[in-house]
């Protein structure tokens, strides 16, 4: 985890990606770019980040990576405060899986891929109303 967790308190940019994939009825396709704010405080690791959608719209978004044991756990800021959402703790060829996450009716899976120097979140979110994708790719 240590060479992730350095990885994480390096980068700066962002490129966004989220796709409404087959059957999905939600239409969630947008890109963007952005900038992230990465601030540590003990074994956490805060994200900030800031993200044009299509040129037009902008948002931000808090994300908080711990770093507990062997695990990298990901959390997601919503109604004022940080959820849990998944716990990373399998390493496979660069890649870390996380368990799933439920949330109501939909099924949450995440990965987080090192490519050189480049970090990849990827987050798929499956349901009968959505097949959807979420991709963060971060970068110095």
């Amino acid at each position: 985890m240590k060479e992730i967790t350095k990885l994480f308190k390096n980068i700066d940019k962002l490129v966004f990606m989220s796709s409404s994939m087959g059957n999905s009825e939600m239409d969630w396709n947008y890109n963007g770019t952005g900038n992230t704010k990465v601030t540590c405080e003990n074994d956490k690791i805060f994200f900030l980040d800031r993200i044009t959608i299509d040129d037009r719209l902008s948002y931000e978004d808090k994300k908080m990576w711990v770093v507990n044991g062997d695990e990298l756990e990901f959390w997601h800021f919503r109604n004022n405060e940080y959820e849990k959402i998944f716990t990373f703790s399998k390493w496979e060829h660069n890649t870390l899986m996380a368990k799933e996450y439920l949330c109501a009716d939909d099924v949450y899976m995440g990965k987080v891929e090192v490519d050189n120097e480049d970090i990849i979140f990827m987050i798929e979110i499956k349901s009968q109303k959505k097949n959807e994708l979420i991709k963060y790719k971060y970068f110095k």
